[in-house]
């Protein structure tokens, strides 16, 4: 497991949405700045963004990350 999984998986569901709502509107403000042609700070926060909204996406996906976050975000 990653550090940044590890981080996103000991989130409680309501901290997991907050982060999922700042992470999308960072890549669309991203994105958008990418599409006008302006130089972007950091290309790779790009990448990073999604791979985080995609952890998230698939822990909500799975039964076992629903328990635990039921739970508080511990095991």
């Amino acid at each position: 497991m990653t550090k940044a999984f590890k981080i996103v998986k000991n989130l409680s569901n309501k901290e997991r949405k907050g982060v999922m709502e700042d992470a999308r509107k960072q890549l669309v403000k991203l994105n958008a700045q990418r599409a006008v042609g302006s130089a972007i700070e950091n290309p790779g926060k790009i990448r990073a963004l999604r791979k985080t909204i995609a952890r998230i996406l698939m822990l909500e996906a799975t039964p076992v990350a629903k328990t635990e976050a039921d739970k508080g975000g511990q095991k």
